[in-house]
């Protein structure tokens, strides 16, 4: 017998023991989740048939760092929530056409983590009534006239500051 078959140096070798291994190219793993860019301040869509109280929030939630898209009814404020895909929508609860709840109920079957404050003076009813209906699907609600401090607070409890 030769030294390398007692040895198992042919056995090593044909098995490819002592072979330099062929390098496998490796590419670098992709991340499960996408790193998150600096989207910029956080959207806020405000949907009321009052053109001063879009105005007061617009104001209001412009200075505390948020970006505002407005609407001024249920079907416009449907279509803004499709092209901006807001954070937070505030939603007035009674207007013309489609009213609040019909807004939010319409949101939630395409977006069901969307998010909502519901306002409401509650016209005729008071805005314990109006709000009710909200109340009794975890939507946060906040009475009109509103404080500021109160809106600004909630909006901060959902989504965070600007």
């Amino acid at each position: 017998m030769s030294e390398n078959k007692s040895s198992g140096g042919w056995l090593k070798r044909k098995l490819g023991f002592g072979k330099k291994e062929p390098e496998i190219p490796v590419a670098e793993p992709k991340p499960i989740v996408a790193e998150a860019e600096d989207q910029g301040p956080k959207k806020i869509l405000v949907i009321d048939d009052s053109e001063i109280d879009r105005m007061i929030l617009e104001d209001m939630l412009s200075r505390a760092g948020y970006e505002v898209v407005l609407a001024s009814d249920g079907e416009e404020g449907i279509e803004r929530y499709g092209e901006h895909h807001p954070a937070l929508t505030l939603t007035d609860m009674i207007m013309p056409g489609k009213s609040g709840m019909d807004v939010i109920l319409e949101i939630q079957q395409s977006d069901p983590d969307a998010k909502f404050i519901a306002m409401s003076a509650g016209g005729e009813l008071g805005p314990e009534v109006a709000l009710m209906v909200a109340e009794s699907i975890s939507i946060q609600t906040v009475p009109k006239p509103y404080e500021p401090e109160v809106i600004l607070q909630s909006i901060k409890n959902l989504v965070g500051a600007p």
